[in-house]
């Protein structure tokens, strides 16, 4: 997938968001400092390097993932296919919004298909009785025997499935892939996909909408 061919967004939905510059002694922009305007991701584009940190959401190492300024555009095109992937996926996840911090939590249930209700499975609220049954399966990642190329640079090299629950197929069911992206590892699922340096162990998490983040910076970035 080319990065341009991935939907940039109305004027008000979330955008890129240029924060502040940094010039060389040439006079020339040495670092670009950036922010989704949802203020939940932030990155810092530098001649060889880039670096994205999640402020809100998913959490993740303290430390910005730093990539290749190379891998900027197959890391879009990745997460662009996990756009077109995801509905197809069940989900089976843990989320603590519209709770107060630290006050509850909930585990839920969503069948594949982008139209899909979620199914509370298990309720927790600080003082009260847990209510249903909380997760009892797991997860397998499943090599893919011959990789699949999705686009340079960009490959798909595993499925992962969720097995022994009670909801969705007895036979488990398809909860997301893994992608290959230099030495990235990309490990995407329904609700968020978790980007891994493989080689240092940076980390951060997209959450969906987030492809058009990735996309802008990467157009921003040529």
């Amino acid at each position: 997938m080319n990065i341009d061919e991935i939907t940039c967004p109305p004027s008000s939905a979330p955008r890129l968001v240029e924060l502040a510059r940094a010039l060389s002694d040439e006079g020339q922009p040495d670092t670009v400092g950036y922010v989704w305007s949802t203020g939940r991701i932030t990155a810092t584009v530098a001649d060889r390097e880039v670096y994205l940190r999640r402020r809100f959401g998913p959490v993740s190492v303290r430390q910005p993932l730093v990539l290749d300024r190379r891998d900027l555009a197959p890391l879009a095109r990745a997460c662009g296919d996990w756009s077109e992937r995801r509905d197809q996926w069940a989900a089976f996840y843990v989320s603590t919004a519209g709770y107060p911090i630290g006050y509850g939590a909930a585990s839920y249930y969503r069948a594949p298909g982008p139209n899909a209700e979620r199914v509370v499975v298990r309720r927790e609220v600080l003082g009260k009785p847990s209510e249903g049954e909380d997760w009892r399966g797991h997860e397998d990642v499943v090599p893919r025997d011959v990789a699949e190329r999705i686009d340079a640079g960009v490959e798909l090299i595993a499925d992962v499935w969720r097995r022994g629950e009670r909801f969705g197929d007895p036979g488990g069911s398809l909860v997301g892939v893994c992608y290959r992206v230099g030495r990235l590892h990309i490990h995407a699922h329904r609700q968020h996909a978790r980007v891994v340096d493989s080689l240092i162990g940076g980390e951060v998490y997209l959450e969906p909408g987030e492809e058009r983040f990735v996309a802008a910076l990467a157009r921003a970035a040529r």
